[in-house]
């Protein structure tokens, strides 16, 4: 008998590009939730976040979702190209599995100059 993969969301929270007092560009953090149609947690899977920047996607990372299903991309910060400040968003995208459908969400990714992080 056939195994019928389950239904998947991915959901995830507005982030920040913020100019550092060196002149390069970062991503503090960002997080996605994966869940099961139902609203169960999905662990141990990967998910990859890109930002949608008008030269096209800019690859961040991957992250792997921990019992909550939760994957979180903080490694301490996520450093990016100037041109990711033309981004006005980022997606996650979990790629699937045999058991579970692929599934990816899209959120604000807004650039925050002032003031500067260290």
């Amino acid at each position: 008998m056939a195994v019928v993969p389950v239904n998947t969301t991915v959901t995830v929270l507005p982030a920040q590009i913020r100019l550092r007092l060196n002149g390069t560009f970062i991503i503090p953090a960002m997080s996605a939730t994966l869940r099961t149609s139902g609203g169960a947690p999905v662990a141990g899977q990967p998910v990859t976040f890109r930002a949608n920047a008008l030269t096209g996607p800019i690859p961040l990372g991957t992250a792997v979702t921990d019992a909550s299903g939760v994957a979180t991309l903080a490694p301490p910060r996520i450093t990016v190209p100037p041109t990711a400040v033309t981004a006005a968003t980022y997606t996650a995208s979990f790629p699937g599995t045999p058991c579970y459908n692929p599934s990816s969400g899209t959120a604000p990714l807004t650039t925050v100059y002032f003031p500067p992080v260290p």
